[in-house]
């Protein structure tokens, strides 16, 4: 958890850079052009200083946390199977739907601090794991992962492949796992990947839904709830 946060807190501040570059960018253009990428870049540069404030808290609280300064704070879901997990993933989001097409929260709204949940999956000594965690008084995001323990067991791998491709860029795939797949699977997960790519566009609320495409590969064998 602490690995994905710093990360995408790293990634952020990066961010910062390719933001006061996009300022420049209206060098030249009509001055319609140029007020609409100067109020684009001033919205995003809103956005991102947002992301950076929210990430730091969280990393303020991962750090108490390591030092034994808190405890009982954090909240996780762990999946396990007997075999390697062909999806590997390491991120964090702050989700917009839930599995069953709720909105769960507005993104645009900066005055309300927006709940971000932690998603890492591995695999270990022939086992697979996929681990979600968050902040235990984030209650959006437990309702999220309410919507996706509801899912019938044999289903669960295919939500966790719509939701790792639909809002992480940090995936990798099993070359084998992928040259077994059908054409309408591979689609499906190169859609995924271009969902929320254009910055203009709002990500769908059924995102994460099941739209009977569904994938093999990874049967989830137990499923433990910490500090719920």
């Amino acid at each position: 958890m602490y690995r994905s946060v710093a990360k995408e807190l790293y990634a952020k501040e990066g961010s910062l850079l390719s933001s006061e570059l996009l300022k420049g960018g209206d060098r030249g253009k009509h001055p319609i052009d140029q007020l609409f990428i100067q109020k684009f870049a001033a919205d995003n540069q809103l956005g991102i200083d947002a992301a950076q404030k929210e990430l730091s808290e969280l990393k303020g609280k991962l750090d108490e946390q390591l030092l034994g300064k808190a405890s009982n704070n954090l909240s996780h879901l762990i999946m396990r199977a007997n075999s390697p997990v062909p999806v590997a993933v390491s991120s964090i989001v702050s989700p917009v739907s839930d599995f069953e097409g709720n909105l769960i929260q507005d993104l645009g709204d900066l005055s309300v601090p927006a709940e971000s949940l932690v998603f890492n999956s591995f695999s270990s000594d022939g086992k697979g794991y996929v681990v979600f965690s968050w902040l235990k008084e984030s209650s959006k995001v437990l309702g999220f992962i309410n919507t996706l323990l509801s899912i019938d067991r044999d289903n669960i791998f295919s939500a966790l492949v719509r939701f790792f491709f639909g809002v992480s860029e940090n995936t990798f795939i099993s070359p084998v796992w992928w040259d077994g797949l059908e054409t309408s699977q591979k689609d499906k997960i190169q859609e995924l990947i271009m969902a929320g790519v254009n910055p203009f566009e709002f990500e769908p609320k059924e995102l994460l839904v099941d739209d009977g495409i569904t994938f093999t590969g990874w049967d989830v064998g137990d499923i433990t709830k910490v500090n719920f």
